[in-house]
């Protein structure tokens, strides 16, 4: 992700995000997918229905993404799964905060949850999706 002004981060596949785990690569491309939409149609003035349809989407897409981790998870005894659980558990609330206040019209919470979803690509992604790949590769999931 590259830096824009004022903190945002320009959403992006890269192939460090990469946990070496394809399902999970799969749903995190398509997550950023997603957020790279979101953040496109935040610059089209007048556009509070595409963007409350993408952040439907968010919330659908993540509900799936977690749901399909959770069971590697569990499948495969993964150690930190209470932990992890707990991440995407408060993530869900904050995504459905975010869209509480985009739904009542605050445009300020939109540029809060990209900001918001940058930092949370970069410490659970980026720390707590790669140390589980790395655990699933060692258990031959590919």
């Amino acid at each position: 992700m590259m830096p824009l002004g004022a903190g945002m981060a320009e959403f992006h596949w890269e192939e460090s995000m990469s946990v070496g785990v394809s399902v999970l690569d799969v749903d995190h491309r398509k997550l950023v997918d997603i957020l790279a939409h979101l953040q496109d149609s935040m610059g089209e003035a007048g556009n509070r229905q595409v963007i409350a349809t993408t952040i439907d989407t968010l919330l659908d897409y993540s509900i799936e993404h977690f749901r399909h981790e959770e069971e590697a998870m569990h499948r495969h005894g993964y150690p930190d799964v209470q932990r992890h659980e707990e991440e995407h558990a408060a993530l869900m609330e904050r995504l459905r905060e975010f869209k509480r206040n985009a739904d009542d019209g605050h445009v300020a919470s939109v540029i809060e949850l990209m900001d918001f979803l940058g930092g949370y690509l970069t410490n659970h992604m980026l720390h707590s999706d790669k140390k589980l790949g790395n655990f699933l590769r060692m258990r031959s999931v590919s």
